[in-house]
């Protein structure tokens, strides 16, 4: 009886030896014949077809691990990962790791390629070329790898360049599906008729001289959104006024618009012949625990976040911080009457900074309303808050993640914000309920950074799968999904008029999308470290980008204006003559860049001492 066991365990094993040698020799034979196809074919095809090389190699190696040919996986392995791209170096040191099935189940690579396919864009000529040599090639093992695993995304046409497909390549899971960047987007931003005329009204009872005759008025451009005799200019590609729900403005409300409009009459000019003004402000003492950034729309008051789980304003302008009367002196001011906010307020309560405490987690992200009345913040103990600029405290805590918040955003209106987190998801939230109103998450990894759309209607996501996503908050659907950078998301920034979407990464560059025709218009490279901030001007004829290498860039929007006109995508390396300005500080690495209403650059950053420099 043992003698049979054993016989029959020899057979076993030296079957599943025979296997495992006919198993590596078909997998690098199979591989290798691809390899050399694709290099003896045609040059207009050799750069589409190339692009199935990475998923084949990533699945075929998956196979052999999951097969628990292991060692025969690290042959493979060697022998084809160094004939990779450069920029899969992240993803080739996590596919080392991965040496049994219980790798594949736990690592979060393996799970990602497992359960999504790998998308590949190719032309149909291509394609046929390709799916010709697998079927005629008898190349059984790569074709049923590549129905499992792949999705062929093929359309008609030339097939691209290779500095087309490099442009857009890098992403975790390929490229995005050509449907998804067709679908219809209101990118146009609505104007208010009613306030548009009010401020063209107080525009012009300014402009009457102390002896009440009118002033000389220079000829200037209609900056402030009105057309001829001062009838509002029409929003192209806006979308109806009801297709989202928002609160009716209050008269405050109202009151503030009118002013920010005025203020937007007087900015200075920002352009390719007028460089704009830079004003910087280093936090000192706070390098290792500044989390976040921001400012308010007026620029008056910033908020930083910090690792000790605190919130702190400042003033930046000469009003103080006040916080609001007693309730007996409350009751005797009249609702009716103007500037109601600044009779609201106690003028002795009056502070250059504020702290906000509530949180149990450093917060990674703070962003204030519209009106500047509200602020909201995100923390790493999975909670968004919302606090009252007016009492300094917590009014509402938000909880629907489960794991730490990177990013809040305040919608253009204030009423509706938006969340980013680890869990994979996107949300969407109102100050008046503290449950998500929906949940976006067709994401393979982090949510990094989220920005509403001029109009609200859409909010854009930064993840780390590398991506960039436009979702349609009514319905819930990703209507635009770019890629092309070659590591992280980590910045997003819109242009006023909401056609074009910046986004910067951990590559070094920024990228410019034309949201209207769903494509990449415009490569930014040359920084020296992480692209953490984006800003267009207010006009959007400028856009600047900060990276931790204290680097500040401005770029011409004329660069991507012309682009517009071009039928075929063409990018350039060279950034030296593309960026009107390169400005660099001594010491700080960039977190914020803001325009004001008046086309004033601001910076923020905290000082990193040498030995932060040299980490």
């Amino acid at each position: 009886m043992c003698y049979w066991i054993a016989l029959r365990c020899l057979y076993v094993f030296m079957f599943y030896c025979s296997c495992r040698t006919e198993d590596l020799t078909q997998y690098t034979t199979s591989y290798t014949n691809l390899q050399a196809f694709i290099d003896k074919s045609l040059d207009m095809y050799k750069s589409e077809m190339s692009q199935v090389l990475w998923p084949l190699f990533v699945y075929l190696y998956l196979d052999l691990v999951g097969r628990g040919c292991t060692k025969d996986a690290k042959q493979f392995y060697g022998r084809f990962s160094m004939e990779q791209d450069a920029f899969r170096d992240d993803e080739l040191r996590s596919l080392a790791v991965i040496e049994t099935i219980e790798h594949i189940q736990s690592v979060e690579m393996a799970r990602m390629f497992r359960l999504k396919k790998y998308v590949v864009r190719m032309s149909r000529e291509a394609f046929q070329c390709l799916l010709r040599h697998l079927q005629e090639g008898d190349q059984s093992l790569l074709l049923n790898t590549m129905n499992t695993h792949v999705s062929v995304d093929v359309y008609e046409g030339m097939p691209r360049t290779t500095r087309e497909i490099e442009a857009v390549a890098g992403g975790i899971a390929g490229e995005g599906i050509t449907a998804v960047n067709k679908t219809k987007v209101w990118y146009g931003v609505r104007k208010d008729p009613e306030l548009l005329m009010a401020a063209a009204a107080d525009q012009e009872e300014e402009e009457i001289g102390e002896d009440g005759k009118p002033k000389k008025k220079k000829p200037k451009k209609d900056t402030a959104g009105t057309g001829k005799k001062g009838k509002p200019a029409p929003s192209a590609n806006a979308p109806p006024a009801n297709r989202v729900p928002f609160p009716e403005l209050k008269n405050h409300e109202k009151e503030l618009k009118i002013q920010a409009l005025r203020e937007t009459t007087k900015k200075a000019k920002v352009d390719s012949n007028h460089m704009p003004s830079i004003c910087f402000y280093t936090l000192l003492n706070a390098h290792e625990g500044l989390c976040c950034v921001s400012v308010s729309d007026d620029s008056t008051v910033v908020s930083t976040g910090f690792a000790n789980s605190s919130i702190r304003l400042w003033a930046i302008a000469p009003q103080k911080l006040k916080s609001l009367k007693t309730p007996s002196e409350l009751e005797k001011i009249d609702l009716e009457s103007s500037n109601l906010m600044e009779k609201l307020c106690d003028d002795s309560s009056g502070k250059d900074q504020r702290s906000l405490i509530g949180h149990s987690g450093p917060v990674y992200s703070t962003c204030f309303s519209p009106d500047r009345s509200l602020l909201v913040s995100a923390s790493e103990d999975g909670t968004a808050r919302l606090w009252s600029l007016h009492t300094y405290s917590n009014l509402v805590v938000y909880k629907g993640h489960n794991c730490p918040v990177w990013d809040i955003d305040f919608g253009p209106r204030g009423y509706y914000f938006a969340t980013a987190a680890y869990d994979h998801t996107a949300r969407l939230w109102a100050t008046d309920n503290v449950q998500p109103l929906r949940v976006f998450s067709d994401r393979l990894l982090d949510v990094n950074c989220i920005r509403f759309h001029p109009n609200g209607n859409y909010i854009a996501t930064g993840s780390s799968d590398r991506t960039c996503r436009l979702w349609d908050i009514t319905s819930g659907q990703c209507v635009r999904l770019f890629t092309g950078h070659k590591k992280d998301v980590l910045s997003l920034d819109f242009s006023p008029d909401g056609r074009f979407l910046a986004s910067g990464g951990g590559d070094c560059r920024a990228l410019l999308w034309d949201i209207a025709e769903g494509r990449l218009v415009k490569e930014l490279p040359g920084h020296r470290g992480d692209v953490h901030t984006l800003c267009f001007s207010r006009e959007g004829e400028v856009l600047a980008s900060g990276c931790n290498g204290g680097i500040v860039k401005v770029w011409d929007g004329k660069l991507w204006q012309d682009s517009l006109k071009e039928e075929t995508l063409e990018l350039s390396s060279d950034s030296a003559g593309a960026a009107l300005g390169t400005f660099a500080t001594k010491s700080t690495p960039l977190r914020l860049l803001h325009f004001t209403r008046r086309n004033l650059l601001l910076g923020f950053g905290p000082f990193q001492t040498e030995k932060g420099r040299q980490k």
